[in-house]
């Protein structure tokens, strides 16, 4: 493959400069390449540099995928769309793992720029191709190798051409005038490898069709991302789940089949001290129930600034002993989301957020954050963060629900009992006469009157089965049907144990239960009437490959922790990173000295031998005949240059064969020449000169050099 023509790929470093912001870069980076066109000096690179070179490059290339994945949180998008809970989860997450491809995409031509460089800067017209079949060991060859590489010889250039075209298309929005500069540079790279057999006028307007097609093949391109939208949208609304959103949650209650979540791990918790059974960790909390949503509302919905104590990372909400302490490392999806915490929250430690905000009800918000949070909840029962009930949502009974609810309530005589017992008749009707299943039917044989029925009261009067939703659904409108305030929480359960004290949380995982008003207490207490059952019927979910999902998460989420500071292992990345580069620098120093010593060592007999027998006397005899016009040829061999001379040397000239051999073998051989030969070599030398003084003399020329 041949060197590209001159300016081709500062032009093209120029056009990936324009699309993707860094022009002035761009241009240093194209004058720089095209300096050696004309530069008098190169650098001395042998095969062994470069292969050292693509070794690096190789790894440049890994880390800068490893470091814009991570940096536009290409992973978690991944892991994101795979478990998300709701539509708008699952777009975002492909937007953000496409961001991250067209990102790295970008970065390509600095990725591989040192090495075309190298090339560039190096004189060499060729690399071997298959010194890129491999990755290099960390030396450098002594000599070329391109035979033994094997393969064809290739010039780095168009590739890099190619490489720098794909970074400047991978910019998501390409306008017109990018393809009128496209064009150009596409036609001047090929030209070069066009068919002589036709002429420039045919070729070009050849090249102008192909363009005029391409802009048309990529308008249709984008007519047909379009549509993919359109296709991708359908397939990704469809139900997934509980949404995530603290004014509005759509639930499950009256769909049809099986409910099944996600075996993801979405939280990780470490339980420190606490009174009681495993806590349940809300983060959302509604009071108005509407067509099987729930839906917060009130005139303080919005959500207010929390502000930290002075080290930032402390923010207290109550002051009140804790009787609980738990460690929660939780993702935030772009640095925002909710948190989830225990019931009776007082205070959270160690939480580097910049923007904390808290409504009415008790839930929190961040709004500017890390990736990964890991933070310290401290937690009472003697308090709640949640606002005092108000009677207009927190005693709402929807007009459709109130038959199949003063049915119960009466059955149940709730009018008769006191507050108190009231509550535990409720969490006992539940206890006794329902049961929990991930999957909901609902005949029409089992409609009366032919009235057909709300899908609660379906659950209430006939069906009695379901899942985490009807109950707590059904439970806080039969709280507000009795009198006594109430409003329905989601959140996560606590119960897969991972050692001592710690416990992961899946997708699977999230819950639904209720809060109710305490009159005699005045604060807000927590009721879960779903069927302890409910925790043996979702583990039976668990699949096979759960097992190496949580190695990797695992990996993951320690990669996590370090990007983004959490734990105790960052502090110790710089000395390690500090370590590692000591043991590099050593190691490229001692592989320099020991690579000066071989080559010294190689250098050292072949200097030796290049100077034995330069003390032989024939050379003598060989400058002699020099003076005489009958000098020696560069690089003729001497036997070959005797024979030619011989018939201009005197009659008499003895036979030089062996002065010759004895000359060769001091010169050239290991042994080099006993003492005998080494005297008879001086004196045939000495007489050879004698006689050619005498026949000068006989022929009476001077001694000089012959007119």
């Amino acid at each position: 493959m041949k060197a590209p023509p001159p300016f081709l790929l500062g032009l093209t470093l120029a056009l990936w400069g324009w699309q993707t912001g860094w022009l002035w870069v761009a241009v240093v980076l194209g004058v720089a390449i095209e300096l050696p066109r004309w530069a008098r000096w190169h650098w001395e690179l042998e095969l062994g540099d470069f292969r050292q070179l693509w070794t690096i490059t190789v790894l440049l290339f890994l880390g800068a995928f490893a470091y814009v994945f991570a940096a536009q949180e290409g992973m978690s998008a991944m892991t994101t769309f795979l478990g998300g809970s709701n539509f708008t989860q699952r777009t975002r997450a492909m937007e953000t793992a496409a961001r991250s491809v067209l990102i790295f995409f970008q970065w390509l031509p600095l990725v591989f720029y040192p090495l075309v460089m190298a090339q560039f800067y190096s004189g060499r017209a060729a690399l071997p191709a298959g010194l890129f079949r491999r990755l290099g060991r960390w030396k450098a060859a002594g000599k070329d190798q391109a035979a033994a590489d094997g393969g064809p010889a290739l010039h780095l250039g168009y590739p890099y051409f190619g490489v720098c075209v794909l970074a400047a298309s991978a910019v998501n929005e390409q306008r017109l005038w990018f393809f009128a500069a496209l064009a150009p540079l596409m036609a001047y790279a090929l030209w070069p490898a066009r068919s002589p057999r036709y002429r420039p006028v045919v070729w070009a307007s050849l090249w102008l069709v192909g363009a005029i097609l391409g802009a048309g093949v990529v308008a249709g391109l984008r007519e047909m991302s379009a549509l993919a939208n359109h296709l991708q949208t359908l397939w990704l609304s469809a139900p997934s789940g509980r949404a995530l959103n603290s004014k509005e949650s759509r639930t499950m209650i009256g769909q049809m089949g099986r409910a099944k979540g996600s075996g993801r791990i979405v939280m990780r918790v470490t339980v420190l001290s606490g009174n009681g059974g495993l806590p349940l960790l809300r983060e959302t909390a509604y009071t108005i129930y509407r067509a099987e949503t729930w839906q917060s509302a009130g005139a303080r919905r919005d959500f207010m600034p929390v502000y930290p104590e002075t080290n930032e990372t402390s923010w207290v909400f109550l002051e009140a002993p804790a009787h609980r302490e738990v460690i929660i490392s939780a993702y935030l999806e772009g640095g925002r989301g909710l948190l989830a915490v225990p019931h009776g929250l007082t205070r959270l430690d160690e939480l580097p957020v910049f923007d904390l905000k808290t409504n009415h009800l008790g839930v929190l918000r961040v709004d500017v954050g890390p990736g990964l949070v890991e933070y310290r909840a401290r937690s009472t029962e003697a308090a709640t963060l949640d606002s005092a009930p108000d009677p207009t949502f927190d005693l709402d009974v929807p007009e459709a629900e109130r038959p199949a609810l003063a049915q119960v309530a009466a059955q149940l005589k709730l009018d008769e009992l006191p507050l108190p017992q009231r509550v535990r008749a409720i969490e006992s009707f539940f206890n006794l006469h329902f049961e929990y299943s991930l999957y909901q039917t609902m005949a029409a044989a089992q409609y009366t009157n032919h009235v057909h029925p709300t899908p609660l009261a379906w659950f209430l009067l006939q069906g009695r089965k379901g899942h985490c939703e009807y109950f707590a659904t059904a439970t806080v409108l039969l709280l507000r049907q009795a009198g006594i305030p109430a409003r329905y929480v989601t959140g996560w359960s606590v119960q897969e144990s991972a050692g001592p004290g710690k416990y992961v949380i899946r997708g699977r995982h999230a819950h639904a239960w209720c809060l109710y008003w305490d009159a005699q207490a005045r604060l807000w207490r927590e009721l879960d009437t779903t069927p302890g059952t409910w925790l043996g019927l979702e583990e039976n979910q668990r699949g096979w490959w759960e097992p190496v999902a949580d190695a990797f998460s695992w990996l993951y989420w320690q990669f996590s922790r370090l990007r983004w500071g959490q734990g105790q292992l960052r502090q110790y990345v710089f000395w390690v990173l500090m370590a590692a580069v000591l043991l590099l620098a050593a190691r490229f120093a001692w592989e320099a000295r020991r690579r000066r010593r071989r080559h010294s060592s190689k250098a050292a007999p072949a200097e030796a031998l290049a100077r034995a027998g330069l003390d032989s006397e024939f050379f003598a005899v060989e400058k002699r005949l020099a003076q005489m016009g009958l000098a020696r040829a560069p690089h003729e061999p001497l036997t070959l240059w005797l024979q030619r001379i011989a018939p201009e040397l005197p009659p008499d000239w003895p036979p030089w064969e062996p002065v010759v051999r004895l000359h060769y073998r001091l010169r050239f051989d290991p042994q080099s020449l006993g003492p005998e030969e080494r005297a008879r070599l001086r004196q045939e030398s000495a007489a050879l000169l004698e006689q050619l003084e005498a026949w000068r003399r006989r022929q009476g020329k001077p001694a000089g050099r012959r007119g």
